[in-house]
C-alpha cells in the first residue's frame, strides 16, 4: 500500500506542481546558488574576490540603460563566506534622466563539507 502511494504521489506531483523559478536574476547569482565560484580556495585574505561588471541596453524606443554592478566576496571564517551585490542604474531617455542604487543583494553562506570533487553549503 505504501508502495502505491508513493508511486501515485511520484507521478502526480509533477503534473500539478507548479515553480517560480528565479524572482530575481541578480540574487540567484549569489552565495552557494553562484554557478561558478570566481575565487581560489586556498587564499586566506578576507576579500576573497570582487567583480566588476557593466552592462548598457537600449530598448526599441529611446531609452539606454547603464547598469555597473560591483560583487564582493569576503570570508568571515574559513568555512563561512558573505557576498554583497551593489548595483547602480542610470536611465536616459527622451522622457528624462534617473540614476541611482538599484537592489543592494546580501548572502552568507556556509561550507558544511568540502572535498576537492564538490562543495556541500
Amino acid at each position: 500500500m505504501v508502495r502505491i502511494v508513493i508511486i501515485l504521489l511520484t507521478i502526480v506531483l509533477p503534473i500539478v506542481a507548479s515553480g517560480q523559478g528565479c524572482s530575481d536574476a541578480g540574487f540567484c547569482t549569489m552565495g552557494a546558488m553562484k554557478p561558478d565560484q570566481p575565487f581560489n580556495k586556498k587564499v586566506e585574505f578576507k576579500l576573497r574576490s570582487m567583480e566588476l561588471s557593466f552592462y548598457r541596453g537600449t530598448t526599441t524606443t529611446s531609452p539606454i540603460i547603464y547598469v555597473a554592478t560591483a560583487d564582493l566576496n569576503f570570508s568571515i571564517t574559513p568555512n563561512t563566506f558573505f557576498q554583497v551585490k551593489l548595483p547602480y542604474q542610470a536611465v536616459e531617455g527622451n522622457f528624462g534622466n534617473t540614476s541611482g542604487m538599484s537592489d543592494i543583494s546580501l548572502s552568507v553562506t556556509q561550507t558544511l563539507k568540502s572535498t576537492h570533487k564538490y562543495d556541500v553549503n
